[in-house]
C-alpha cells in the first residue's frame, strides 16, 4: 500500500476503519449520502465518488444523495450527477433512512438547518479531513493529514472500487479543488502526487482541459468578481496582521437577479485571485449574503499569518481549515451586511490575534 507510508493514518487503522464502516453499511437498507451546505469542489467529489463505491458494491440498497440548497450545475459533467437532489433542507428527507453518510465535515449544522433531526437517525457516518471538534457520530473518520476528504475516501477504501476513468475523474476534482491545483501540499502529503500520477493515467486526464469543463466564468459571475474588487477594504487591528476584505450586498445581487451559483463562483474567483495575494496583507475575508438570507464569509490566509479556522470557531460561525475557512451568519440579526462585517471587526478588536 505505497500510498499510505507517508500520512498519519496506519495500515491497521486504516483496515479498522474499512471494516466498521461496510459492517454499518451492509446492516443498512436506505441509506442517505450528503455534504456540506454551499458545496465545493471535494464536497461534491466526496459524495459522487461514495456513491459510485457503494454503488459498485451493492445495487440492492436504496441510497441516496441529497444537499440543503440550491442545484449547481456547473458540475454536471461527472458520473452520477443527476443523482444528486438539491432540496430546501436534507432533513426533511430522512424518513425510513438508517444510515447517514456525512461527508467533508463532522458538525450536523453543516449538513441542515436543524441539524437536531439529523442526530435521530439509528447511525450515523462522518468522513473528513478538516481539523476541529466533531460532533457525535457513530463512526467517524477523520484524518487531518489528508489534503481532501476525496483523498481521504480513496485512501479508506482503495481496495473496494473500480477504477473508472469517471471515478478517476471525481477523485481528482476533489484533490485540486482543496489543494488548489496542487499549490498547498505540505511535505508529509507529498504522495498525493502518486495518487494524481495515477488518476491522471487510469482517466487519461488533462489536467487544463479537465478543469476547463465546470470551472469556466459566467459573465455574470465576472460582474460579481468585479463588484469584489470594487468594494475591498484594507485594515489593520492592533496584533492582527494586516488583511484585506470584501463584500457585496443583497441590493447588488437582487437588482441583478443573481442565482447562489452565480454569487458563489464570483465569490470564490475572487479568494482564488486577490486574497493572500496583495503585498503585505497575507490574509483576508469575504461577505455576501445567499438567497435564502444568510450572510456567508470566507477566509484564506497564507501560511504563517493567521488561523482562519479558529477565527470562524471561536465566533461560532463555522469552520474549515487552517488556511481556508468559512462561516455562517443570520441576515435577521443585522440590520445590514456593513453591521455583520463590524461585529466581526469588532470581536478582533477584543479579542487576541489568532496565529498560525
Amino acid at each position: 500500500m505505497r500510498f499510505l507510508k507517508n500520512f498519519s493514518m496506519e495500515m491497521n487503522k486504516k483496515e479498522q476503519y474499512n471494516k466498521d464502516f461496510f459492517e454499518f453499511f451492509n446492516n443498512a437498507k436506505n441509506i442517505v449520502i450528503t455534504s456540506h451546505i454551499g458545496p465545493d469542489d471535494d464536497s461534491i467529489a466526496s459524495v459522487l465518488s461514495i456513491y459510485e463505491i457503494l454503488s459498485q458494491k451493492n445495487t440492492d440498497k436504496n441510497i441516496q444523495i441529497f444537499y440543503t440548497g440550491p442545484k449547481i450545475e456547473r458540475y454536471n459533467i461527472f458520473k452520477n450527477f443527476e443523482k444528486i437532489n438539491f432540496v430546501n433542507d436534507m432533513s426533511e428527507n430522512l424518513k425510513d433512512t438508517d444510515l447517514l453518510i456525512t461527508l467533508d465535515g463532522s458538525q450536523y449544522h453543516r449538513f441542515s438547518k436543524f441539524p437536531e433531526l439529523l442526530k435521530l437517525v439509528p447511525k450515523t457516518i462522518t468522513l473528513d479531513h478538516h481539523a476541529g471538534t466533531p460532533d457525535e457520530f457513530f463512526l467517524s473518520i477523520i484524518d487531518s493529514s489528508m489534503t481532501s476528504t476525496a483523498q481521504l475516501i480513496y485512501t479508506i477504501f482503495e481496495n473496494d472500487f473500480n477504477l473508472t476513468k469517471e471515478l478517476s475523474e471525481i477523485f481528482l476534482l476533489g484533490i485540486l479543488g482543496d489543494t488548489g491545483n496542487l499549490t498547498y501540499i505540505k511535505p508529509h502529503q507529498s504522495e498525493i502526487y502518486l495518487i494524481v500520477k495515477r488518476l491522471v493515467e487510469i482517466g487519461e486526464i488533462s489536467i487544463d482541459s479537465f478543469k476547463s469543463k465546470y470551472n469556466s466564468i459566467s459573465a455574470n459571475a465576472f460582474e460579481i468578481i468585479k463588484e469584489f474588487i470594487k468594494n475591498t477594504n484594507y485594515k489593520t487591528i492592533p496584533g492582527w496582521p494586516p488583511f484585506q476584505y470584501s463584500f457585496v450586498d443583497e441590493k447588488f445581487f437582487t437588482d441583478n437577479k443573481f442565482t447562489d451559483e452565480e454569487r458563489s463562483a464570483g465569490s470564490h474567483i475572487y479568494m482564488a485571485q486577490y486574497l493572500r495575494n496583495i503585498s503585505g496583507y497575507g490574509w483576508g475575508f469575504v461577505v455576501s449574503t445567499r438567497e435564502s438570507g444568510n450572510i456567508h464569509l470566507s477566509a484564506r490566509s497564507l501560511p504563517g499569518i493567521t488561523n482562519v479556522r479558529l477565527l470562524f470557531e471561536r465566533t461560532n460561525l463555522g469552520s474549515g481549515h487552517d488556511l481556508a475557512s468559512g462561516g455562517v451568519m443570520k441576515m435577521g440579526d443585522f440590520e445590514n451586511i456593513q453591521k455583520a462585517i463590524d461585529w466581526l471587526l469588532d470581536w478582533m478588536s477584543k479579542n487576541p490575534p489568532l496565529l498560525n
